[in-house]
């Protein structure tokens, strides 16, 4: 069989395909083979519908997906003419342009409205719509950038001289398009964490204040500094804080697009971008309030300035190396690890190569670098002393192979876990096909040497795992994240077969439309609960009510105390402990709470870690049930007492129920 009849079987099975998906976008087709699989082929009635629906649902949407990258692939002469693409050009143009419009909230919320006034006729479930016109937008989004971008392609092989201008056009369009999701991400999602509370409590405070708190917690103070001075032009409010934190990425997006595009190729950049659209775990941290977009940033660009130092004979690109590597010092101390351990691979390649001159330089930066740390030097000493004596926390585990797998995988999530494994397995093919092949390129060299920064930190880890406590865990590895995207993309760039790069773009922008809808329903999901207990807050609490915290030994109860006491400043808590926010509130115990007149007649409110419904019967007619709220992903049952002192009945029904 000749490739003619290959591409036309293929052409054949891709129509039917196609077809076959756009039937199943249709809720009432999904329905009638869901019934039909109960009645003729499990003969028992399905549980959870509205799963196998949405099953139905990814098939149709990874269905259109398959079917035009196989039409793609197979047409031969598919741009038979000037005409026909720059028609598919703008229809896809156009396309984008109203798939970005529908992210806007208030175009869904206008689409919304019309559909309940003149087709449905009655108010629909509005979060559910809002989801499916967001998941929309994705497909619509990406589609069309799959076919302005093999469009662009083609254009490029028939005139050379643009190549270099539409691929830069795409980097951008790409970078452009990450940082728009990411904004929308911000916005839609209002709630935050424990360790985000931690970094938001100090910007209240000076920045001497900052810095000898973050003294008697070893953390490095310099994202806290920094928040604190955006925090000056900016605002205090989560918003605000969150947009801090996509600014790394989005540099770090344009800094390597740029290197690769002029080191490398135009197709390694476009690879590295993709990347990003498709992983749910730049998402996460690019709006995370936490340092770690920022020393994702700082240890690629040490990378990045690594080459040029071993490239070119520019003196700038030291003073760039060890900026890069204090300001990662001073954010977070596993960053400065691996550009240490990047640090020792060039010096060992420059050494190699007899280089007096880069000897000597690469060499001087070892003394700057240390005395520019000298001032939290003591600070990082006392915490290594400490670390076999005191108990690190609950959440570092003992460092076993499975957990080393998941730490991977969770560097390559994608918020499914046939997608993700997918992406792991591309990744372990580049590791693969990098060991294979007979002959390195220097480029090849360069990226394998940033993914072995990572690599030799976490062989160190489990090899000092029994001797020295070492905290690892899967967000400690994420500043290296961008060292293994480098390898990626330079890897597979390296592959001569064409169609092998257009199978990863494609699988890319599929992970695209996969991971960004299901990221934005779950932070929709986040904001809707953590609002309404907010909001429930905000109509019933009064200034002098005291917050009570039950349950001392449940890390849930930590999460809600101090997320609460960052909403709520310099109010009274009840039997919290020492903490991590103890900055502005006062802590009493509850000999305080039920013996001290300034308390007891107070209001209280009294958080209970986990779903724990009392008896009315045996609580005081004063005591309040006020519901089960998710703050942040851990559930808190909410009482209230118009008197303190009539919530020790309920405190000690909840210590009974814990002991018990």
């Amino acid at each position: 069989m000749n490739e003619n009849k290959v591409a036309k079987y293929c052409r054949g099975v891709s129509a039917i395909i196609l077809l076959g998906s756009i039937i199943l976008l249709f809720p009432q087709i999904r329905q009638m083979i869901v019934s039909f699989c109960e009645q003729y082929i499990l003969h028992r009635e399905l549980q959870n519908h509205a799963k196998w629906m949405r099953f139905l649902l990814f098939l149709a949407g990874a269905g259109i997906v398959v079917a035009v990258a196989l039409s793609v692939f197979t047409v031969k002469n598919y741009f038979l003419s000037d005409r026909s693409r720059r028609l598919l050009m703008y229809t896809s143009a156009a396309v984008l342009f109203l798939c970005l419009l529908i992210f806007l909230p208030f175009i869904r919320a206008a689409i919304i409205s019309f559909a309940e006034r003149f087709i449905a006729g009655r108010i629909i479930d509005e979060p559910g719509w809002d989801y499916q016109l967001v998941k929309l937008a994705c497909f619509g989004t990406f589609l069309s950038i799959l076919a302005l971008f093999y469009a662009l392609y083609e254009v490029s092989k028939k005139v050379p001289e643009k190549k270099t201008f539409y691929c830069s056009v795409i980097q951008f369009f790409l970078i452009g398009l990450f940082t728009f999701l990411t904004s929308i991400l911000v916005f839609t999602n209002n709630a935050i964490w424990l360790d985000e509370a931690y970094c938001l409590a100090p910007i209240r405070h000076s920045i001497i204040d900052i810095i000898s708190f973050q003294r008697t917690d070893t953390n490095p103070p310099l994202y806290n500094i920094m928040i604190k001075v955006w925090s000056l032009f900016f605002g205090q409010n989560v918003y605000a804080i969150k947009l801090f934190s996509i600014i790394p990425t989005v540099l770090t997006m344009l800094l390597v697009s740029s290197f690769l595009q002029k080191n490398v190729s135009e197709r390694s950049a476009v690879l590295f971008l993709l990347c990003f659209l498709a992983s749910d775990t730049i998402y996460h941290y690019s709006i995370e309030i936490k340092g770690y977009s920022w020393v994702f940033f700082y240890v690629t660009a040490s990378a990045v300035s690594l080459w040029y130092i071993l490239t070119t004979e520019k003196n700038k690109w030291f003073i760039f190396f060890l900026l890069f590597a204090e300001c990662a010092a001073y954010t977070h101390f596993y960053a400065a690890a691996y550009i240490a351990i990047e640090y020792v691979l060039a010096l060992v390649y420059v050494i190699y190569s007899k280089d007096r001159n880069k000897i000597f330089k690469f060499l001087l930066i070892i003394p700057c670098a240390v005395i520019l740390f000298i001032p939290w030097l003591p600070v990082v000493l006392n915490g290594i002393s400490n670390t076999n004596t005191i108990d690190l926390f609950w959440w570092i585990p003992n460092l076993t192979y499975p957990i080393l797998q998941s730490y991977f995988s969770e560097l390559f999530r994608t918020y499914n876990k046939v997608t993700t494994g997918f992406f792991v397995f591309m990744f372990e093919v580049a590791i693969g096909y990098f060991f294979i092949k007979s002959h390195r390129s220097k480029n090849e060299i360069f990226s394998f040497a940033c993914l072995f920064s990572l690599l030799f930190f976490v062989i160190a880890a489990l090899i000092l795992a029994p001797i020295k406590k070492i905290p690892l865990i899967p967000r400690y590895m994420f500043p290296a994240y961008g060292l293994c995207l480098l390898f990626f993309a330079i890897e597979f760039e390296s592959i001569e077969r064409v169609k092998v790069l257009k199978t990863v773009c494609t699988i890319l922008i599929a992970f695209c439309f996969l991971t960004f809808p299901e990221f934005y329903r779950s932070e929709a999901q986040e904001a809707r609960e953590f609002n309404k207990f907010f909001n429930y807050m905000a109509e019933k609490d009064s200034p002098d009510d005291i917050f009570i915290r039950t349950n001392q030994d449940n890390i849930s109860g930590w999460h809600h105390t101090n997320i609460i006491n960052y909403f709520y400043p310099n109010r009274v808590f009840a039997n919290t402990g020492t903490g991590l926010l103890g900055l502005e509130r006062e802590v009493i115990t509850y000999d305080d709470l039920f013996n001290n007149s300034k308390y007891t007649n107070r209001g209280a409110w009294i958080i209970i870690p986990g779903e724990s419904v009392m008896d009315d019967s045996e609580l005081e007619s004063s005591v309040e049930f006020c519901g089960v709220y998710s703050v942040s992903h851990n559930t808190l049952t909410l009482y209230h007492a118009k008197r303190a002192s009539d919530a020790k009945n309920l405190i000690s029904l909840v210590d009974k129920s814990v002991n018990r």
